[in-house]
């Protein structure tokens, strides 16, 4: 039977063995006279010649196609292989030694090291520049005719002392140092000078977001009356902003709307898309005013209670409608009485905008819920707090609905930290602090360094961690009182000696307290110092803390003289004839130490 198989038979020698369809070698079959194929790509056996020799498949090419070689084969390849190695290397060697190619090898002449027996000494000079000659001495007659031309200005009072120290504290001049004087604000250069040396000044003040353990029973898709717990917490960051982290200012730095981002995306990898909301402003406890601070901020402007944490140092304003920049003083708005309130309701708004439902918190709730704000639990209280308290409890209305805790913290230990943001490091924080003489932060200066030193909780514990920081700094306290840490309150009393002497440890190298220094006001450039520069040839040279009440000037500082040194001083002048004639008189004093 003849198929298209018989023409394939055709390409194998005759005796191939080929099998049928039965799996038997077909020996019957020959090869069959055919028509000459037309020439192709792959040419084909002619019928008409018989198989011979070249037909058959070389056994050594079918070695070779299965990388089989003879022995004899192998030798000659790797007597080839070694030749052509040594023959590259070889070459390699002479082009190195001639170098032309990179190598160690080289014909070249070489150059050794000349050792000189004895060489020249080096040149030397007893300096490049002149060192900073703190302790130089200070004329006496010049400094004390520039007191006592102060002194006797028609607007000062006789109620004014005056003090030059050298760098080493020595008294160079002086008038009635030693008389107890109200400093009003200088006397936060005292509260800065301990709290820098006490507190770790490159940390920061974080706001957090806690997530409550579930609670028995909670089904895992949770309704609107049994929603998972959040509390936003504070550490004592009262410079939140609103909106997003901002790198450019201290206030501001850490940015509400960046919080409520960070808590939603961690609310919904967990699938969590409902939860209700409190504020654990308890890191302060219940008492965060001194006594006496209303009575001279009368109408809250200069002044906001302690709080653990407060949007804008809990001013009321709005910094983007009104275009200010947020780390300058320019105005003196109200203060939020409930600035942790204020912020919950803020950080429960963006959250919301988030995508994250506020079970206990709508949009429509008035601003009457500002007058409930904080646990019913602060007996101890001082009185301006009881008036607080008490107003705060009658004007609970049932649109209040995020409850805040000022005395018990509400986070436990199996609450799992989602979100934070942070403030500003505490030396950037004790500068804006300075330089805008910002009573608020003061008083928490005062309050974080009672904490760190485990001082009473309060307004009290702040004065007595400040008091005893300046015996351990070996600062002259003798008569000092202190009614507060910022020098708002009336009836604190100092020595101008004491504020000198606490210039002084600025201006050591190795005093610590770097934080106390850089944060001063520069007449003339920054602070609520820089429209009181009456000599522009003194620009820069002053560093200074300014004070001002109704009935009290004052001024501290250090100085650094044109011939050489430093120094330090102080004014303090309480019931000044004329207070804008006592500006003026103090701004020309100051102007002339650098000439000392």
């Amino acid at each position: 039977m003849e198929s298209s198989k018989g023409s394939n038979d055709a390409l194998n020698t005759p005796n191939a063995s080929t099998p049928t369809q039965s799996g038997e070698p077909n020996k019957s079959i020959k090869p069959k006279p055919s028509i000459k194929p037309k020439p192709s790509i792959e040419p084909k056996a002619s019928s008409e010649s018989k198989p011979s020799s070249t037909q058959k498949k070389s056994k050594y090419a079918a070695m070779v196609l299965r990388s089989q070689y003879p022995s004899r084969w192998r030798l000659l390849i790797a007597f080839i292989a070694v030749i052509v190695s040594a023959a590259i290397i070889f070459t390699y060697f002479l082009l190195d030694v001639y170098d032309i190619l990179p190598g160690p090898l080289t014909l070249r002449k070489q150059h050794y090291a000349v050792t000189v027996s004895s060489p020249k000494s080096l040149l030397r000079v007893n300096s490049l520049a002149k060192g900073v000659t703190y302790g130089k001495e200070i004329n006496h007659s010049q400094a004390q005719k520039l007191i006592d031309e102060l002194v006797s200005d028609a607007s000062m009072s006789s109620s004014t002392s005056a003090v030059i120290m050298d760098a080493n504290g020595r008294v160079v001049a002086s008038h009635e140092p030693n008389a107890l004087r109200e400093p009003a604000s200088t006397l936060k250069t005292l509260t800065a000078s301990v709290a820098s040396r006490t507190l770790d000044m490159g940390s920061t003040l974080d706001t957090q977001v806690f997530l409550l353990p579930k609670t028995g029973g909670e089904p895992e898709r949770a309704s609107s009356a049994n929603a998972r717990k959040l509390v936003l917490r504070g550490n004592g960051d009262m410079l939140l902003g609103v909106g997003e982290n901002d790198w450019n200012h201290v206030n501001g730095r850490a940015g509400l709307t960046t919080l409520a981002r960070r808590t939603a995306n961690a609310l919904k990898l967990e699938n969590i898309r409902t939860v209700s909301l409190a504020v654990d402003d308890s890191l302060f406890g219940a008492k965060r005013a001194p006594d006496l601070i209303y009575e001279t901020d009368v109408e809250r402007r200069f002044y906001a209670q302690t709080s653990s944490l407060a949007i804008d140092d809990a001013r009321q304003r709005d910094l983007s409608v009104q275009g200010v920049d947020a780390d300058a003083m320019t105005d003196f708005p109200l203060s939020d009485p409930h600035p942790a309130l204020s912020a919950g309701r803020v950080f429960a708004k963006l959250l919301s905008k988030q995508g994250i439902v506020i079970s206990n918190y709508s949009n429509k709730t008035t601003s009457d819920e500002k007058n409930s704000a904080s646990d019913s639990s602060a007996d101890d209280s001082s009185e301006n707090n009881k008036d607080s308290e008490n107003e705060n409890k009658s004007a609970q209305s049932e649109n209040f609905v995020i409850p805040v805790s000022e005395t018990k913290s509400l986070i436990s230990s199996n609450s799992r930290l989602i979100a934070q943001v942070s403030s500003a490091p505490l030396n950037e924080i004790m500068a804006y602090t300075l330089r805008i003489s910002d009573n608020t932060l003061a008083e928490e200066f005062g309050r974080l360094t009672a904490l760190a030193t485990h001082k009473s909780n309060s307004p009290e514990g702040a004065v007595q961690a400040v008091k005893e920081g300046l015996r351990k700094l070996n600062i002259d306290i003798r008569g000092l009182h202190m009614s507060d840490c910022s020098g708002l309150s009336p009836k604190s009393r100092l020595r101008a000696t004491t504020l000198a002497q606490v210039q002084v440890l600025n201006i050591k190298a190795d005093s610590g307290g770097a934080a106390a220094a850089e944060g001063l006001s520069l007449p003339g450039l920054v602070g609520t110092a820089r429209k009181r520069l009456a000599d522009e040839s003194s620009a820069g040279m002053l560093r200074v803390k300014t004070g001002s009440l109704s009935e009290v000037t004052s001024m501290v500082g250090n100085v650094s003289r044109k011939s050489g040194g430093v120094l330090t001083f102080a004014v303090v002048a309480n019931q000044p004839a004329d207070i804008w004639g006592a500006f003026v008189a103090i701004n020309k004093f100051m102007a002339e130490l650098p000439k000392l």
